[in-house]
């Protein structure tokens, strides 16, 4: 079953991922971020901050430009640091604090192309 698939099938809420994460289990849907709160960190590969914003906005979520009390998921990108730090930001920490889903830029593209997906499919 794709991911589109999934998603039309089932719309799994941010408590049904945060309860998968907490249990260890891999979610076996793709988190729904339509109406959700979210905020990027890391340096995205694929596009700028301004563009995944817009793009997220356009998909339905509530981009922020840092976490605030609103935030429901964070989206990471690639983090570069020295060899020995951390790898870790400001952000991946607020998440670690408030027990905060982390998904990578590629699960928000797909989300995003699942959206699109969907509006075609509607078109038609």
């Amino acid at each position: 079953m794709s991911y589109v698939q999934i998603l039309m099938a089932k719309k799994p809420t941010i408590h049904d991922v945060i309860s998968a994460l907490k249990y260890k289990k891999e979610a076996s849907f793709m988190i729904d971020l339509k109406r959700t709160h979210i905020s990027f960190t890391g340096r995205l590969q694929t596009m700028t901050r301004k563009d995944a914003m817009a793009l997220a906005r356009a998909c339905g979520a509530f981009p922020h430009i840092r976490p605030v009390e609103t935030t429901q998921v964070i989206v990471a990108g690639v983090v570069k640091k020295p060899l020995g730090e951390k790898m870790d930001t400001q952000k991946l920490e607020y998440a670690k604090q408030f027990a905060l889903p982390v998904i990578t830029e590629r699960e928000f593209l797909e989300w995003c192309s699942a959206q699109i997906t969907r509006w075609l499919t509607n078109i038609s």
